[in-house]
């Protein structure tokens, strides 16, 4: 190359930074010259100047990454508080949900015993107590979800999970004209 461009005199000076090598300063001349002691300290002072500002370089691109992950984990952290929250306060609805659902669960069991009533009474009552039950079953899933659990491997029923989940999405079914068979 150094031919084919007519090169006849040339110097190099090695870029280094923290012990490694960057890269090189080259400096050429198609007319045959010797480098001075100033040309070669000048080219030594401007590789140095080179390095330094791609080790600076280097650095906050290092530090600009660094602090991206450090904003990404950051945000990591605040949602896993944010769902332990959620977590915590779907728990509590749950609780406070059981004991008027328990009670209207009892109610319509006596109500349905209740021989006076007509058959359309008894036919309303049989649809709240269903749809007690359903809700009750929705607030039972819904504590469990948000329970602390350790993971542990159990035998497991597919089907069953299937109709938790199916019952859990009953409503939305419903609405969406849909039905799983």
């Amino acid at each position: 190359m150094l031919t084919k461009e007519g090169i006849v005199s040339a110097y190099v000076v090695v870029l280094w930074s923290k012990g490694r090598p960057l890269g090189g300063l080259v400096v050429c001349s198609r007319t045959p010259r010797e480098f001075s002691t100033a040309d070669v300290n000048l080219l030594i002072a401007v590789g140095s100047q080179i390095s330094n500002a791609t080790e600076r370089a280097l650095l906050y691109d290092e530090s600009r990454q660094a602090y991206e992950n450090l904003r990404r984990t950051q945000e990591q952290l605040l949602n896993s508080e944010k769902m332990a929250a959620v977590g915590q306060l779907i728990s509590g609805v749950a609780h406070e949900l059981n004991n008027p659902l328990t009670a209207i669960l009892g109610y319509s069991q006596l109500l349905s015993a209740n021989a006076q009533m007509s058959p359309q009474g008894i036919e309303y009552t049989e649809k709240l107590y269903k749809q007690a039950q359903r809700t009750h079953r929705i607030v039972q899933k819904s504590a469990e979800f948000c329970a602390a659990a350790q993971p542990e491997r159990l035998p497991t029923r597919i089907n069953q999970i299937l109709e938790d989940t199916l019952a859990l999405r009953d409503y939305d079914l419903r609405m969406g004209n849909i039905r799983v068979h």
